[in-house]
C-alpha cells in the first residue's frame, strides 16, 4: 500500500452540508409496501435520506460546508484550505513559492467543477521556513539543470551559505549532497561564477520582496542594487515596478 506524506499541512477544521429536504425511507414509492421497506432499513441501517433540488451538485455543498468551517470576516472575505486540488483565480503581486506558507483571503466561488478563491490579497506568513524555500526555488529558477529536489537539498545543507559553497567550494557540495556529481558541481560553480552579481543581488532582492520578474529586468536594465533599494524605494518607480 503506498503511502503519502505532505508537509506544512495541517487540518483547522472539518464541516459537512445536506440538502435541508429529508425523506423517510418507510413511505417511498419504489417499495411494494412498508413490510419490504422495513426489511431494507433494517439491513441498511438507513431510516431516512437528503433529497437534494434540481441541479445541486456536491460541489455546491461543499462551498456551503467550507463557508461553515471558515466563517467570513468584517471584510466578507474566507481563506480555507481543501483536498483536491486548489484552484486560485486572479493575480497576486508576489511569486507563490512551492512549499512556501501563505496567508490568503478571497471570495469562495467555483470554476470547472473545483472550488477556488477569488483572490483579494496574498502574502507569505511569518515562518522561517520560507526563506528557505525561497533560496531553493531562486537557485533552481536560474541554474540551469539544477533542478528543485537538488536545490532543496543544497539549502538544506548549506542554508544562508550556499552560493558562497556553489562559487568556491563545488566539490564540497557534492560529497555532501546524495545524487550531486562532482561534474554537475562544477558546472553550477561556472554558471553560479558568471553571473555572480545576478546571484548574490538577485538573492537579496527577492528576500527584500520582489518577484523574480521583476529582479530579472532590474538586472536587465543594469540596476539590480538592493543597496540603492533599500536607500531609495521609489527609485523602483522610476523602473516601472509600481507594486513591491
Amino acid at each position: 500500500m503506498s503511502q503519502l506524506t505532505i508537509n506544512n499541512v495541517r487540518i483547522t477544521g472539518m464541516s459537512a452540508c445536506v440538502p435541508k429536504t429529508v425523506e423517510d425511507n418507510l413511505t417511498l414509492a419504489i417499495y411494494k409496501d412498508q413490510n419490504e421497506a422495513q426489511k431494507v432499513i433494517t439491513s441498511t441501517g438507513i431510516e431516512r435520506h437528503h433529497k437534494v433540488e434540481a441541479g445541486t451538485t456536491a460541489s455546491d455543498l461543499t462551498v456551503k460546508a467550507v463557508k461553515v468551517v471558515c466563517p467570513r470576516t468584517k471584510s466578507n472575505f474566507v481563506s480555507f484550505m481543501t483536498d483536491g486540488r486548489f484552484m486560485a483565480a486572479g493575480t497576486s503581486k508576489i511569486d507563490v513559492i512551492e512549499g512556501g506558507t501563505y496567508v490568503i483571503s478571497g471570495k469562495v466561488t467555483l470554476w470547472n467543477e473545483r472550488i477556488q478563491v477569488k483572490l483579494s490579497s496574498i502574502k507569505p506568513a511569518e515562518t522561517g521556513d520560507n526563506e528557505t524555500v525561497l533560496i531553493a526555488t531562486f537557485l533552481a529558477d536560474n541554474i540551469t539543470g539544477l533542478g528543485k529536489a537538488i536545490s532543496a537539498a543544497l539549502v538544506e545543507k548549506f542554508g544562508e551559505e550556499v552560493l558562497d559553497v556553489l562559487l568556491n567550494d563545488p566539490e564540497k557540495a557534492s560529497v555532501e549532497v546524495k545524487n550531486l556529481t562532482k561534474e554537475k558541481a562544477m558546472s553550477f560553480c561556472d554558471i553560479v561564477t558568471e553571473k555572480e552579481e545576478f546571484f548574490k543581488e538577485g538573492l537579496a532582492a527577492r528576500k527584500l520582496g520582489l518577484t523574480q520578474e521583476q529582479v530579472k529586468t532590474l538586472y536587465g536594465m543594469g540596476e539590480l542594487s538592493v543597496e540603492k533599494i533599500k536607500e531609495n524605494p521609489y527609485v523602483l518607480l522610476a523602473k516601472g515596478i509600481a507594486d513591491f
